[in-house]
């Protein structure tokens, strides 16, 4: 995981002023490696393991995916993965506030540069026929691929490869739809907005290959021990 610093952020969705503790953040999406430790626990495997559909590019049971960022869950699914792991979903907005580098704010995890396939992967804006999703591979690439793809505290793939599930609601009440934040290898390069301000709401049991999940952590009443160089600071 990587340390992140708080501050106070505007919200994209209501553009109100949000003060944020410091908190980890998992340095890559969720791995189908890390995933089936958590079914090997006895917990539910994808929802695409007893039902996958040609059409979608489920990673779990694909050859050699350990690297691969696990897909096809719900919401259910990826936030009881996060607190097995002793974490929890981050909210919209340290989501955001990671994405966008913190103070720095910037439009994408890089910078202001034009999202493309040599950054981050994304959607070319082409049909799945013309295999122009995932930067020509029509499905997510292993973790932490596109090293353009990475914000100023060492967080990859913030902006492509698949859309990460939030705990930030739609209204006060919890049982009613979530946030989904980030682009993906198969929803377009949304060239024209910012990072925190792809995704959008959706019911916790929707699930499809362009969603998957990333832990946040709070920091807690001890002070970590390692710091990466040029990356934030290890979780203990």
């Amino acid at each position: 995981m990587v340390y992140i610093a708080g501050g106070d952020t505007v919200y994209s969705e209501d553009r109100k002023t949000y003060h944020l503790e410091a908190f980890w953040l998992d340095r890559t999406e969720v791995t189908v490696a890390a995933f089936r430790k958590f079914v090997e626990a006895g917990y539910s495997p994808p929802l695409s393991a007893t039902g996958q559909r040609a059409d979608l590019a489920c990673t779990w049971n694909m050859k050699d995916a350990d690297d691969l960022p696990i897909n096809c869950i719900d919401d259910y699914q990826g936030e009881a993965y996060c607190l097995w792991a002793g974490k929890r979903l981050p909210t919209a907005q340290e989501w955001g506030w990671a994405a966008r580098g913190r103070e720095a704010q910037r439009k994408y995890p890089w910078g202001d540069a034009k999202p493309s396939c040599e950054l981050a992967v994304i959607d070319l804006g082409q049909g799945r026929e013309e295999g122009r999703t995932g930067c020509g591979r029509n499905r997510p690439w292993p973790v932490g691929s596109k090293p353009g793809d990475t914000t100023p505290d060492g967080v990859v793939d913030m902006f492509g490869n698949v859309g990460e599930a939030t705990s930030t609601t739609s209204t006060p009440d919890p049982k009613s739809t979530r946030i989904g934040r980030g682009s993906s290898f198969a929803t377009g390069s949304f060239a024209s907005s910012t990072v925190d301000e792809h995704g959008g709401y959706s019911v916790r049991e929707a699930w499809s290959d362009n969603g998957g999940v990333r832990c946040a952590k709070d920091v807690g009443p001890r002070p970590p021990c390692n710091r990466i160089a040029g990356a934030g600071r290890a979780a203990p």
